[in-house]
């Protein structure tokens, strides 16, 4: 890592804080690329949603997907608590469901 980078994280969080986000960054790191244990992973594979879709074709799912996908429904529920402390006040969550029902 550069110098002037380091520095400025350090700045920002604090020495302690800026090397154990290093520390985390480099433990992803190792886990998504094999650690050199191995090459191959789908998820950094460029041809990986090529595959994806032609397997979807193949077993008939790919049709169902994107009609799936053009049913997306926004539902809004406000609710109110007590004991939510005020800093929480104007959160959103979002919840993705999966709608199975054959239509």
């Amino acid at each position: 890592m550069q110098p002037d980078v380091l520095r400025a994280l350090e700045e920002r969080l604090g020495p302690v804080h800026a090397r154990q986000r290093l520390g985390v960054e480099d433990d992803h790191e190792a886990h998504v690329f094999g650690g050199g244990l191995n090459f191959f992973h789908p998820e950094n594979w460029y041809a990986a949603p090529a595959l994806i879709r032609t397997a979807l074709k193949a077993t008939g799912l790919y049709r169902r997907g994107l009609r799936n996908a053009e049913r997306v429904r926004v539902r809004r529920i406000s609710f109110t608590r007590a004991d939510l402390p005020r800093a929480f006040d104007g959160y959103a969550i979002l919840q993705i469901v999966a709608d199975l029902e054959e239509t």
